[in-house]
């Protein structure tokens, strides 16, 4: 299996793959970590109030579930490329950029599964909470 990518890699090919798979973890973590520190606190306050239009937040998080990644790819990169309206900060085709697809990506994902667990809690277990000092949120 690799017989063929050390024939076609020249010396510092190897270098150059690993420069690679380090910037695509770093964009995934970065975009996942972020994510995950934005979609917590939201589905927190979501998943332990009750307020109206609830049911109609709920349904958009997990309509966003569904974005394209192709989609969101062409977004952000409009949006960033020399005649997008943020075309002035110069962050097309930068990690920055490929953060910002992956957060919006990850984002639904995260609030929805962080929602559906806040909301699986039963509530003499919340009960539980309550009469130990817990708070609403």
């Amino acid at each position: 299996m690799f017989l063929p990518l050390q024939v076609q890699l020249p010396d510092g090919g190897w270098a150059y793959i690993i420069s690679i798979i380090i910037v695509s973890l770093q964009v995934s973590l970065t975009a996942v970590g972020l994510s995950t520190l934005f979609s917590l606190p939201i589905a927190l306050l979501i998943g332990f109030t009750d307020f109206p239009g609830k049911r109609i937040v709920t349904a958009v998080i997990n309509t966003g579930m569904g974005f394209p990644s192709v989609v969101v790819g062409l977004v952000v990169l409009m949006m960033l490329s020399n005649s997008g309206p943020l075309g002035v900060i110069d962050l097309a085709f930068t990690p920055k950029a490929m953060i910002a697809s992956q957060f919006i990506l990850a984002t639904p994902v995260i609030m929805s599964v962080s929602l559906s667990a806040v909301e699986s809690v039963e509530q003499s277990v919340r009960d539980a909470a309550f009469a130990m000092g817990g708070t609403n949120v």
